[in-house]
């Protein structure tokens, strides 16, 4: 498993999944990029750090830091009137 150095997770909040913009790069210094949606903001953490693991990383410095920032919410999922929003966030690592 690959280290990772430095992270920077950001919570985007709930939007519609066709809609959501992404997140670049090139200005902030970092070499990867993932971005995770779910119902809930901690599935979309999950689906981040499964992408990151899978592509070879060791996420559990990464999940220990992110449950220390306060990031982490476990508040069960409420139905919206719109069924094809989603919660988004994203992870930039080197």
């Amino acid at each position: 498993m690959k280290a990772i150095t430095r992270f920077q997770a950001t919570d985007h909040g709930r939007c519609h999944r066709e809609y959501f913009s992404g997140r670049a790069l090139s200005t902030y210094g970092f070499a990867n990029a993932v971005i995770g949606q779910g119902f809930s903001l901690d599935k979309a953490i999950d689906d981040c750090l499964s992408q990151i693991e899978q592509a070879g990383f060791d996420i559990g410095g990464m999940k220990r830091a992110i449950e220390q920032q306060g990031m982490w919410d476990s508040t069960p999922y409420t139905p919206s009137d719109d069924v094809n929003a989603r919660h988004h966030v994203s992870i930039r690592w080197d």
